[in-house]
């Protein structure tokens, strides 16, 4: 069964830095998963890119199996509904699908 969401060394920069360099990581569906981190670690980018609301420069991101760019925006929605809790005075996010 394919990954609920996989980062195939996905990078991502924003100017001329690079904020997440070579990223990979599966979370299979019915996963809890936790993203910690210092300030400016790449917590927030991390988001954003899951969301899509920042693109990667490099790498692929697979969605339930899909690569991210051949899904539309509506079949992503319906595959991949997230709520996004930010805790940000204790500098964690809390995602669910």
């Amino acid at each position: 069964m394919p990954a609920l969401l996989e980062f195939d060394r996905a990078s991502v920069c924003l100017g001329q830095k690079t904020v997440l360099d070579s990223v990979s990581f599966r979370i299979e569906e019915g996963e809890h998963v936790a993203i910690l981190g210092p300030n400016g670690s790449g917590k927030s980018t991390l988001i954003k890119t899951i969301t899509r609301v920042i693109m990667i420069k490099d790498g692929r991101i697979f969605r339930d199996g899909e690569k991210e760019d051949l899904l539309t925006s509506k079949s992503l929605s319906e595959l991949f509904g997230m709520d996004v809790k930010v805790a940000e005075r204790h500098g964690y996010y809390h995602l669910f699908a």
